[in-house]
């Protein structure tokens, strides 16, 4: 019991770190030497969904599987969730084939507000001690998340950029736009049951905000703000569905 109440703080201290670079973002399945970057508002439950059926990890009680504490407590010889210093430390960025899935900032934002203002009941500690409050109108919303600097935001709003990224660079080596994820899921199938012999299913659609009818304003005010706020995400990644 000492260890495992040990292991928990431990991995809670990571959770919460505010360091970019200390954050675990890259799930690393040993197995299939592959390591999926996540990017929160993504389809990164639904990615979880199908590698966490795949790989037949057992179920936590009271732990979702798409949730990272989940993916920290696994067996570290089949699967890890490091930080992306970590990942190229350890040596895997030129073994492991990696990826990850981008979506429009714009997009993710309204995604974000939909799921943890409108659709939650209570507010993430996370989210709470950035001085966001669930009253909040999507206006303020947007202010509020500018005045933060990105690399103390909550990782649901901070750049794609920023959590790809160790010393300046880019590291997934293959980059996704939300759009053609469902088309390009094949490449990931592909290369999973080549290596592996493992056959992925296909993306399931979970935790989507399509579902939360309120409408979102996106006033030209708002989305200069929000252009301004994620530009290094603009410049760098591939948004667009051709």
């Amino acid at each position: 019991m000492p260890f495992l109440i040990s292991k928990f703080y431990h991995v809670l201290g990571r959770l919460t770190s505010s360091a970019a670079s200390a954050r675990p973002v890259v799930i690393v399945i040993h197995p299939w030497k592959l390591a999926y970057f996540r990017i929160p508002k993504a389809a990164n439950s639904s990615i979880k969904h199908v590698f966490s059926g795949a790989l037949g990890l057992p179920k936590l009680e009271g732990v979702s599987q798409t949730s990272d504490l989940y993916w920290m407590s696994q067996d570290p010889n089949i699967v890890e969730i490091l930080s992306v210093k970590e990942f190229i430390q350890r040596g895997y960025e030129d073994c492991y084939f990696s990826f990850s899935a981008v979506r429009d900032p714009i997009e993710r934002v309204v995604s974000c507000y939909k799921n943890k203002f409108l659709r939650n009941t209570e507010l993430s500690d996370s989210l709470a001690s950035r001085g966001f409050t669930r009253s909040m109108g999507f206006a303020e919303f947007v202010s509020h998340l500018c005045r933060i600097r990105d690399h103390k935001s909550d990782v649901h709003l901070m750049s794609q950029s920023n959590i790809l990224s160790y010393k300046g660079r880019l590291r997934a080596k293959t980059i996704i736009p939300l759009p053609l994820l469902k088309e390009r899921w094949k490449v990931i199938q592909d290369y999973v049951g080549e290596s592996s012999n493992v056959c992925l299913d296909d993306l399931p659609v979970i935790n989507s905000t399509n579902n939360v009818n309120e409408s979102i304003s996106l006033d030209p005010k708002v989305i200069r703000k929000l252009r301004r706020r994620y530009k290094r995400d603009y410049a760098l990644l591939p948004f667009e569905s051709d």
